[in-house]
């Protein structure tokens, strides 16, 4: 079971990751970045994650290979505090 979790977990965070990007990128490559995570999302539906059938790690370098290559020119323009990990202060 919590195998399965972590499974998921690492899922919905590449399609947060995904959903951020899609956007602060031209079309086309939101198009391309939409697709990919209606894919992951296919993949949650299937159960694959819940059965230990996916491969986490090749779906991560992927995923993460793509956002740099469509957000690698861009990121200069992102403000400091745009983050997904951005910890709030107390």
């Amino acid at each position: 079971m919590f195998e399965a979790y972590r499974r998921y977990r690492a899922l919905h965070e590449l399609l947060a990751l995904l959903e951020v990007a899609i956007e602060r990128v031209p079309l086309r490559e939101a198009r391309s970045l939409a697709e990919l995570s209606q894919s992951i999302d296919a993949l949650c539906e299937s159960g694959a994650a819940a059965v230990g059938t996916l491969a986490i790690d090749v779906l991560r370098k992927e995923v993460l290979g793509r956002l740099r290559a469509v957000l690698g020119p861009g990121l200069s323009s992102l403000r400091t505090d745009d983050t997904l990990g951005a910890r709030s202060q107390p």
